[in-house]
């Protein structure tokens, strides 16, 4: 959290709170997802209804460059992309929307 602005990441914590606090609806079933701190910003997992295993579905990211937010998904090895689709944003709540409709299904069908 050092990298980001007190104000800018207490403001993104609000926004994840809010956004994810009922449940998605994903091929057919309810998601719970849950948001964690991680260095530049928050890590977002997924549980599927009916499931024990959490899944990795992306991560939130702080520029300092940029000052802005950017969206990274899975890969292979514990490793992580960034989304240029997605670009960035100064709204996190805008991030959360691409990577709640995935129009490339780059999220929700796990790392690639």
């Amino acid at each position: 959290m050092s990298t980001i602005p007190e104000l800018v990441y207490r403001s993104a914590e609000k926004t994840l709170e809010e956004f994810f606090r009922a449940p998605l609806l994903r091929s057919g079933g309810a998601c719970l997802v849950a948001a964690e701190p991680c260095p530049g910003g928050f890590e977002l997992s997924f549980l599927k209804n009916g499931s024990e295993r959490i899944i990795p579905l992306a991560r939130l990211l702080y520029s300092p460059e940029l000052e802005q937010w950017t969206l990274h998904r899975p890969r292979i090895e514990a490793r992580w992309s960034y989304v240029p689709e997605a670009g960035c944003s100064l709204d996190p709540g805008r991030l959360l929307r691409y990577l709640v409709d995935d129009p490339l299904n780059l999220f929700w069908s796990g790392p690639a």
